[in-house]
């Protein structure tokens, strides 16, 4: 039966993703009641994230039958499992879709008699009881969200009464829509449902180790060539049929000028007074619109992943592959002559240009020209990217030497080293880095300050020290999809590792919200720290003493207003996210808990610095290319204006010239 053999075959997959995990795993681990419960509760998470589908009864039953089994099961290779989730799950998500056909607009209450409850998360299971109270908390959630997406859409609430019915009616389309796109044949629901099971047994072993369908490549990734005049981004669905940004390319604007984030999520897209809604649309049809050769400008209103703010960006389309000035580099002109390269992201020679190491020494050959004292690298808000240039960077600011180790599970340790004689810069060097500052920026950062060739400023870095490799999920069926392996770690040329823990920089300073941002540390069963014997035959330069300096810049910090404003604003955003107070279902509900939100966030405006001892300018060679260009002008001239009012920046600034007055 075809049932049947669709389970078979994700049995198949399932085994050889399990072999290949063992086999190749940096630290495998073994598939019993740890792994069972982990899948399970992640599992069902995957499926209904916010507790809307499933009732009370389902969980219990899913519970009792699974919670301590699907070990056992993976193991005997019977995957009937998934044919009972699957069965319960279908039921409710039709059972559901009729909830919201039935949902009336014009009945729905949004006086307040009913009340928001907020809850902290990691409270437990929150399933309803019974399909009459699962209809009650759908009705709840359609009114809330549709007040928040008028909320979203504009900035005036006087037409809230005529317009309400309309958005409330695109909400409930758009959940709909979600089931449908679900249920569209049983082997589409049913095949998802495997491919989210094989992810999140892979995750088991380690955040980056995980499993792809092939299927689920964009529309963008056949369109986008090295001619092709583009945004830079690339986008995809999450479960809650949000359209979400999941790529920037190097060198676009957005990428550039950092306007979007990973995981930002559109609202909508506005070309030649044409608007195009998010609401139940295909990833084809977004696409057809971004590409429409008419539409050269289009204008997004975004939700901000970070701050869940919503604000608007104009993207132009461009010829990414020509663009000039990747890597920006300017020169900070004070007591001292500094020069500052800030780099987005490390890419590489396939991505764009020569790569990221080549695009830095020549502007490093320009700040010599320029006679500068130091250089600041800015590699805050740097993911990460390519290793081997990473490697090629660190080797412009040494002579030869060791770059870090790569080890395997066989303990295979691999010294990697730059082997060109020579520096490009020799000069004092700072890098600023903070919280997402990660993997290649993390290798960089850590190789440099333990050669005592860079001194590190900023705020712990993301932790992630660890490299994948992409293997064919079932070598006996092709259309299986991949998995991805952790399969070695990353480690310092002492022998330690920032894994999890991050590179712990020289001089702290506080970062606007780091006490929220996501680290390594906080992805569930993420890969402890260690340290291993490095067997190699360098010895590694002693320390600085820099503790005058540190204590020099902890006092000009401790009376800084800008981190006194910082520190309240940390106070009163987790003051406000522990606040479980109900309020009423209504607009003026609403707004009053988004005031005190917006009220928060419009401190973050007043985070910024006045008393910069030091004036922006350009390298004469910049000056040349920016001469011939209006556009490429304009936006250099804002980048100096932020960089003039970065605070972070401007202590940099404090601590390299007490650097090189006290020589």
């Amino acid at each position: 039966m075809k049932g049947f053999s669709q389970t078979d075959d994700f049995c198949e997959t399932l085994s050889s993703v399990n072999s290949i995990i063992q086999k190749y795993h940096y630290a495998p681990k073994a598939v019993d009641d740890s792994l069972s419960a982990y899948v399970f509760h992640n599992f069902l998470e995957k499926l209904d994230e916010d507790e809307m589908y499933f009732l009370k009864e389902d969980f219990e039953k899913l519970n009792s039958y699974f919670e301590y089994n699907l070990d056992d099961a993976i193991l005997n290779n019977n995957c009937s499992f998934i044919d009972t989730f699957y069965t319960i799950y279908k039921i409710r998500l039709d059972e559901t879709k009729k909830v919201l056909e039935e949902i009336d607009i014009q009945q729905l209450d949004f006086s307040g008699t009913d009340s928001l409850y907020f809850t902290k998360r990691g409270t437990g299971y929150r399933f309803a009881k019974t399909k009459e109270k699962k209809a009650t908390y759908w009705s709840r959630k359609i009114r809330r969200d549709a007040i928040y997406k008028f909320l979203d859409l504009t900035d005036s609430t006087e037409t809230f009464n005529t317009k309400i019915n309309t958005v409330t009616k695109q909400v409930i389309d758009n959940e709909i829509c979600i089931i449908e796109d679900k249920l569209k044949t049983d082997h589409n629901l049913k095949k998802t449902m495997q491919d989210a099971f094989l992810d999140t047994f892979c995750s088991y072993f380690d955040p980056h180790t995980n499993y792809f369908n092939p299927s689920d490549k964009s529309y963008f990734d056949e369109s986008l060539h090295d001619d092709y005049n583009s945004i830079g981004l690339k986008f995809s669905k999450t479960d809650n049929g949000n359209i979400v940004v999941s790529e920037i390319q190097a060198g676009c604007t957005a990428w550039k000028e950092n306007l979007v984030e990973i995981g930002d999520e559109i609202l909508t897209i506005t070309a030649n007074n044409i608007p195009l809604e998010m609401n139940c649309i295909s990833l084809e049809t977004l696409y057809n619109f971004i590409y429409n050769p008419e539409n050269k400008i289009l204008h997004f209103r975004i939700k901000k992943k970070s701050s869940n703010t919503t604000t608007t960006i104009n993207l132009k389309k461009e010829a990414i592959h020509i663009a000039d000035n990747t890597v920006d580099s300017f020169i900070l002109k004070g007591t001292n002559k500094v020069g500052y390269i800030k780099l987005p992201g490390f890419y590489t020679s396939e991505d764009f240009g020569m790569g990221c190491a080549n695009d830095i020494a020549k502007e490093l050959l320009r700040l010599n020209k320029e006679k500068v004292e130091a250089l600041i690298l800015d590699l805050r808000n740097n993911g990460g990217g390519s290793l081997k240039e990473a490697t090629d960077l660190v080797g412009l600011f040494i002579d030869r030497g060791p770059v870090a180790i790569v080890n395997t599970r066989e303990n295979n340790k691999e010294i990697v080293k730059d082997y060109n004689r020579g520096t490009v810069f020799s000069k004092p060097l700072i890098i600023l880095v903070n919280e997402n500052s990660a993997s290649a920026s993390e290798y960089v950062t850590a190789s440099l300050q333990d050669h005592q060739r860079a001194i590190v400023v900023g705020t712990t870095t993301f932790g992630k020290a660890s490299g994948q490799t992409i293997f064919t999920a079932n070598p006996n069926n092709p259309n299986a999809g991949y998995v991805k392996v952790t399969f070695e770690r990353l480690y310092r040329i002492t022998g330690e590792s920032w894994q999890k823990d991050g590179v712990v920089p020289d001089f702290s300073i506080p970062s606007l919200l780091e006490s929220f941002s996501y680290r390594e540390s906080h992805y569930e069963n993420v890969l402890a720290n260690d340290t291993i014997v490095k067997n190699t035959y360098f010895k590694i330069p002693v320390k600085r003493n820099l503790q005058r300096l540190i204590e020099q810049s902890k006092e000009r910090l401790e009376i800084s207003k800008n981190i006194q404003l910082i520190k309240k604003i940390d106070t009163d955003l987790h003051t406000y996210f522990d606040d479980t107070t109900t309020i009423p279902l209504s607009l003026k509900g609403v707004i009053s808990r988004k005031e005190k939100f917006d009220a928060i966030w419009t401190q973050m405006d007043s985070v910024y610095t006045t008393d910069n001892s030091f004036k922006i300018d350009n390298t004469l060679a910049n000056k040349e290319i920016i001469s011939k260009n209006d556009e490429v002008n304009e936006i250099n001239t804002k980048k100096r204006e932020d960089l003039l009012k970065d605070y972070e920046l401007s202590e940099t600034y404090k601590i390299i010239t007490d650097l090189l007055t006290n020589k």
